[in-house]
Parts: structure tokens; C-alpha cells; sequence
């Protein structure tokens, strides 16, 4: 059974690839709002979302495919596979980690870094009497942005595919295409 929290939880995968295994950072009411977020994102981008709208073709049996649910006082999720569990993980860890990277825009444009629009914080060097030249700037949170940049875009590549994945497999379990 795919539990939320505990020893091999969503919440303990998520803070192991978030950096955090031992949860100082992102404690388990953090991760409940961002679980709420990712759930209700991947319901909508793999189209299981309940709407309105009509379902399948008329005449043809309707193609039904059940939402993710979770249920957080139970500590699960509905359906119960590591397919899903996998799929919520890496949109947890992208909500997080797109959240990083927008804290550390905010950052550096309050102090002048590598996403800052004035000329405040370019790099400086000054060279002293004995040739010694000491060298301050953005270097260190430019290289930070890059990291983080770099991060958000493998998650990112990491999540696209096991969405195409989880389709496919949609797509080959019922003979019909899910999008």
C-alpha cells in the first residue's frame, strides 16, 4: 500500500529528492498543500478531472478512467499504485522546486544578483598595492540560479515522461486514445 507519510511515503520520496530526508524543511502541512496542488494538476493534464462535459462518444461504450483522490487523514491515495505515486511525487517535487527557483528570482532581484535588471550587483575586482586582486559579485548566486535552472528542467523532462508514459499505457489498456 503507497502511503503519504512514513518510511517509503510520497512525503519521505519527495524530501529525498527535494534534499530534505530528514524533513527539517519541509514538513508534512507543507507537503499536504503542495499534495493538494499536484493531485489536482495531474488530474487535469491526464484528463481524469470530473466536469461537465460529455465523456466518450455517443453510441460507444464510455471510456472511464477513476481520478487520483487522496485521503489525508487515512494517509493513501486512490488509486493505489506505484505508477500514480510516482506521478504525484514528481509533480510535488516540480511545484517545489519551480517555487525555489521563483523565491531565489525574488532574492536576487531584492540584492542586486544575476536576475537583478540594475548594474548593482555586476562582478568588481580591485587590485591592491602588492597585485593582489580580491574580486566580489553575483558569480556565487549566478552559479546557485544555474543549479537551480538546471534542477527544475530534469524534473521537468522527468515528469513529461511518465505522464506520456501513464498515457500510452491508458491508451493500450482500453484500445482507445486518452489525451
Amino acid at each position: 500500500m503507497t502511503t503519504l507519510t512514513g518510511d517509503g511515503g510520497i512525503y519521505d520520496a519527495v524530501r529525498i529528492d527535494a534534499g530534505d530526508p530528514d524533513g527539517l524543511v519541509f514538513v508534512d502541512a507543507f507537503l499536504n498543500r503542495v499534495l493538494q496542488k499536484a493531485v489536482r494538476r495531474l488530474n487535469n493534464r491526464l484528463g481524469l478531472s470530473v466536469t461537465n462535459r460529455p465523456r466518450g462518444v455517443h453510441g460507444y461504450k464510455t471510456l472511464s478512467v477513476a481520478p487520483i483522490t487522496y485521503d489525508i487523514a487515512n494517509n493513501s491515495i486512490d488509486p493505489d499504485n506505484d505508477e500514480l505515486a510516482d506521478l504525484i511525487t514528481l509533480m510535488m517535487e516540480y511545484i517545489i522546486k519551480k517555487g525555489e527557483v521563483s523565491a531565489l528570482k525574488r532574492l536576487n532581484a531584492a540584492y542586486g544578483g544575476p536576475f537583478s535588471t540594475d548594474a548593482e550587483g555586476d562582478d568588481v575586482s580591485v587590485r591592491n598595492a602588492d597585485g593582489v586582486e580580491v574580486r566580489m559579485g553575483a558569480n556565487r548566486l549566478s552559479t546557485r540560479a544555474r543549479l537551480f535552472t538546471l534542477d527544475l528542467e530534469t524534473i521537468v523532462n522527468e515528469l513529461n515522461a511518465a505522464v506520456k508514459k501513464f498515457i500510452y499505457r491508458q491508451t493500450g489498456n482500453y484500445g482507445k486514445l486518452v489525451f
